[in-house]
């Protein structure tokens, strides 16, 4: 679990892992994570409200340790169901993004 602060809010973030039912349900999702590019479905939570999101785990070394951080791809949905629609719609942008490090304009 991460703890950051933004806009002077408190977020945790968690690691969703997705069961062999969800897989089937998700299938845009399911289809992301199993690519081996190290996408995530982070919960994020801020007080009573969680939201999920799409993120890629970045890690990196400063010479003497590996430092982990994630770099969200899409905004946060408040249901897994809406993150599958805006993978389904966006997946060509998603991608781009992660691979080239550019926003394409989303489809809604």
């Amino acid at each position: 679990m991460t703890s950051y602060i933004h806009g002077r809010r408190v977020y945790r973030d968690s690691e969703y892992a997705f069961s062999s039912e969800e897989n089937r349900a998700y299938p845009h999702l399911a289809r992301l994570l199993l690519q081996g590019y190290n996408f995530v479905i982070l919960r994020r939570r801020q007080a009573e409200l969680a939201t999920y999101v799409l993120a890629c785990e970045v890690i990196c070394s400063n010479g003497t340790e590996l430092l982990h951080r994630h770099e969200t791809l899409t905004p946060d949905f408040g249901e897994l169901a809406e993150l599958e629609n805006f993978i389904g719609n966006n997946m060509m942008n998603v991608l781009h993004r992660h691979f080239f490090g550019r926003d394409m304009e989303p489809v809604r």
